[in-house]
C-alpha cells in the first residue's frame, strides 16, 4: 500500500464512520483535529498510543494504518536478525540454541508479512 492510498484509507475510514475530526481527536486521545489532519494529510506519523486506539476502534490492523513505519521496521528488523544469527554461528549449549530457533522462526514470520 502506498503511503498517499493510507492517507486516504484513514479519512475514508473516518467519514464511513460518520466522524467529524474533532470527534474522532478526541477518541484518540489527541490534541486536537488539527492534529489529526497532519496525521491525515501524512504530515506527522502518530505516536502508539493513537495508532493501537484507531486499530481497537475501527478494527484496521497497524500494518495498514501505518504502511510505510511497518515495512521500514519489518526491513530493519529481518536485517538485524539476519545479523544476529549469523554472530551466533558457532555458539553451542541449550541457551543458544533456543534463541537461534526463536530468531529464524521470527525471520520466517517476516518473510511470510513480505508476501
Amino acid at each position: 500500500m502506498s503511503h498517499h492510498s493510507s492517507r486516504d484509507l484513514l479519512r475514508a475510514t473516518r467519514r464511513a464512520a460518520g466522524f467529524s475530526q474533532s470527534e474522532l481527536a478526541t477518541l484518540l486521545g489527541l490534541r486536537g483535529h488539527s492534529h489529526l489532519s497532519r496525521i491525515e494529510r501524512g504530515q506527522q506519523r502518530p505516536q502508539l498510543e493513537h495508532v493501537l486506539r484507531y486499530e481497537m476502534l475501527f478494527g484496521l490492523p497497524m500494518a495498514e494504518f501505518v504502511p510505510t513505519l511497518c515495512n521500514t521496521v519489518r526491513n530493519g528488523l529481518w536485517e538485524d536478525i539476519t545479523a544476529a544469527l549469523l554472530a551466533d554461528t558457532g555458539q553451542k549449549g541449550p541457551r543458544s540454541a533456543r534463541k537461534r530457533k526463536a530468531l529464524v522462526v521470527a525471520r520466517e514470520r517476516i518473510e511470510s508479512l513480505s508476501n
